[in-house]
Parts: C-alpha cells; structure tokens; sequence
C-alpha cells in the first residue's frame, strides 16, 4: 500500500489468487472458469485499467456468488421438504386406504373366524392373531367344545406368560373351569410356570379351585415337585389340608349294565386320616415337602436303603397301634426332598370304593377298570391308571405262574387273589 492508501496492483493480484483459491474452490467448473478468465485477462488489462475499479469489480463478483450460493441452498432445500412431506403423506394415506380390517387379516391368512382358532393361536402365543380375532368381536371367553378350553387355559398350559398378560388385560375369566374341572392356574401349576403361576393369582384366581378328581394347584405342584410353586400358592392362600372330592368315575371299557353295579361310597364316611385318592394317602399328597410331613407326623423315622443299586431315602410313619410303618414314603434327592412315592401296608387306609388291603383282584375288577399287569422286582402288579395306584399281590408260589403273564391281560389274574401292598406315584 503506497504512502496515499491505495492497494498497489502486486497487492490486489494477490487478493484475487487468494480469493480464487479460498471462495471458489467448491464452485461449479463455471463459475471457476471465471475465475479463470479473469485471471488469465488481468495481465492483459492490469495496465488499463486502475486498482479501484479492480476492486469494485472483485467485490461485485463475491457478492454475486455469495447470492448465488445462498438462494440454490434454499431453493434446494425447499424441494427437499417438499419431496419428503409428499412421500410420508403419499405412504399414510397408501396404509390408510390399503389396511384391511381385523377380519380380513384373519381371512388372508386362510384362518377361519371361529373360537377353537382364537384358542389355538393363544396357545401358539400368536399375539396379532389373537388381536385381530379380539378387534373383530370375538368373545375372549369362548370355549372349545373338545374340552372346553379358553385362550387363557391354552396360553396357561403352553406357558406363554407375554400371552397370559395380553388376555388378563382384556378380562379374560380367571377361573374359568374346562370339562375336566380344570382352571388356567391348575395347568400353570402342573406345567411349572412360576411367572404365569404368579400373574394368575394376581389377578384374583382362586387357588383352592378343585377339578372333578378333587385336584387342585397345590396338588399338581406337589405331584410335580414343583416346591417354588407350592411356595407361591401357599402365599396366596392354598390350602394344603384340602381332600380330593371323588366323583362317579367313567369305565371306558367296563358295560352300561356293569357300571350300574359299581356301588357309591360317600367320602365323607372315610377320614381323611385314611383315605386313599388320586395321589394322596391320608393327610400327606405327592410331592409334600419332608418337612410339612414332619408337622403332621413328628414322630416319623429316616432311613436310607440301596433298591436296584440305587440310594433311597425313606420316611416311615407309625400310625396308633401298630408296629409297623404304616405308610413308607420315598422322598426326592435334593434340598426340597419331595415325597415321589408313597407305599401303602396297613388296612385301614381305604378308597372310596373300598377297596383296601383285604380286598381281592375280583374286588378292583368291580369297581375300576384294571389298566394292566407289572411285573416289578420279582413282584405281581395290576396297574390302574385312573387312581395312579399299583396293587401289589400277595403271592405265595415262589415263581409267578407264567401262564398269568403271557398273556398280558389282566384277566389271566384269578379272582381270589389278594393284595399285600399299595403303591401310590
């Protein structure tokens, strides 16, 4: 700069190199040309022309492709808005005229709207199935006439807790009783679902509910071992004292003409001290705990002893007058020590179709369908599943006859044969 403040023309060259280097790289090859140009130019018209009018025109040039610059940002901003508010409008308002109803998401599926279907696909945990069968009005509540089943049973007994809550939030029946007598919480209890155990009762299912054989939640735990699920039910009120309720029972194979036989003992006539039921002898049910059996019979004594080179540990218990053990009991390894096994060696204990330990295999023919024959441990067993009993039979020959067990059939035993022992599993 000279001593009257003006650039000189070295200077003003070296601002339009700087200015072509800093502000114009990132131009269009156009706008460089320019650039170009006017640098390729300004030797030819440095000489004429004055280092203002340099100026001025540098200034100008910026300005411009500063505007330039400014106004294709916005312009190009603007279409971006544009474009991308038309595309989400055009797709909402695609999903809007094209999104069938619960009905017929259901009917693309090839499912038909009936209430076994909405049964299945809870117990498959099938969440937008069973959704869409609810938006379309399906009851919540129906029942599947095979076995009078609900969502909430299948959900339960499939163990898909996600389901169970989905069908407890939209008041699904708690304790809605299948044709068996069951509830959604006897079968969460039986399967060892602890979280749908738990959001059952939470919901207020009742958990001395009994089914047809007198079964409730406690008992299936028990039966299961399933001891954190007998914890939880017992927290929640379960009673542990409850006996089963044995109803008129269904002989499959046995003739109308016969089962009009079968004479009906009333329970109540049996105390409970000696009553034999599906899985429960007396007081103590399959799968008690060793120390809820200890409260009711202290005096009980332990042993151990090995049966087919396997350790079991036993619990005998001593009812009044009499020396021997009257119920011997098999407990599960483990903390727990569970009761798996119950065997049965004193007469008083009784079915409610009287059948004891003075009873005779004619006697189990007339009142239950016999299942089978075992042979266990050198041992003659006929097997009747629907009591979940094995009647041993006192046999005194030294070999059982094989002509008993060729055939297979329960028939082959003769009548008059007694039994000696009960074995409950």
């Amino acid at each position: 700069m000279d001593k009257e403040g003006i650039m000189s023309e070295a200077a003003i060259d070296e601002l339009l190199a700087v200015a072509n280097k800093e502000l114009f790289a990132p131009e269009s090859a156009s706008a460089n040309s320019e650039i170009d140009q006017l640098s390729a130019s300004e030797e030819n018209v440095s000489q004429g022309i004055p280092p203002t009018q340099k100026i001025s025109f540098l200034t100008q040039l910026l300005q411009e492709s500063q505007i330039k610059r400014k106004l294709a940002a916005v312009l190009l901003l603007l279409c971006v808005c544009i474009l991308t508010g038309g595309y989400v409008g055009y797709q909402k308002a695609l999903q809007t005229i094209e999104a069938p109803l619960p009905l017929d998401k259901i009917i693309q599926q090839g499912i038909t709207f009936e209430g076994k279907n909405l049964i299945t696909y809870a117990g498959r945990g099938d969440k937008p199935i069973v959704l869409a069968f609810l938006d379309a009005g399906m009851d919540i509540n129906t029942t599947r006439n095979t076995d009078g089943w609900t969502a909430l049973t299948a959900a339960s007994f499939y163990k898909k807790p996600e389901m169970v809550k989905l069908l407890l939030e939209k008041q699904a029946l708690v304790d809605i009783q299948d044709r068996s007598g069951r509830t959604p919480l006897l079968y969460a209890a039986a399967m060892g679902t602890e979280e749908i155990t738990t959001l059952l009762l939470e919901a207020g299912a009742n958990p001395n509910t009994q089914d047809k054989n007198g079964r409730t939640a406690l008992m299936e735990a028990y039966s299961k071992q399933e001891a954190k699920i007998a914890e939880i039910l017992k927290s929640a009120g379960a009673d542990p004292t409850l006996s089963t309720i044995v109803r008129k029972e269904d002989i499959p194979d046995a003739p109308a003409s016969q089962a009009k036989k079968v004479p009906q003992i009333a329970s109540s006539t049996i105390p409970d001290e000696v009553r034999m039921t599906v899985g429960k002898a007396g007081l103590i049910p399959i799968g008690m705990p060793l120390e809820e059996v200890k409260k009711l019979y202290p005096a009980l004594t332990m042993n151990e002893m090995y049966i087919d080179g396997s350790k079991k540990i036993l619990a005998n218990i001593f009812l009044e007058n009499n020396s021997d053990p009257s119920l011997v009991l098999e407990l599960s390894r483990g903390k727990s020590q569970l009761v798996s096994i119950i065997n049965i060696y004193d007469s008083r204990f009784t079915t409610d179709k009287s059948i004891t330990l003075h009873s005779t295999v004619g006697d189990i023919r007339n009142q239950y369908s016999v299942s089978e024959i075992r042979v266990i441990d050198h041992s003659l067993y006929l097997l009747v599943k629907s009591t979940k009993m094995l009647f041993e039979l006192d046999i005194n020959d030294p070999m059982i006859p094989i002509s008993w067990t060729e055939s297979g059939s329960p028939d082959s035993i003769p009548s008059d044969t007694k039994i000696k022992r009960v074995i409950m599993y």
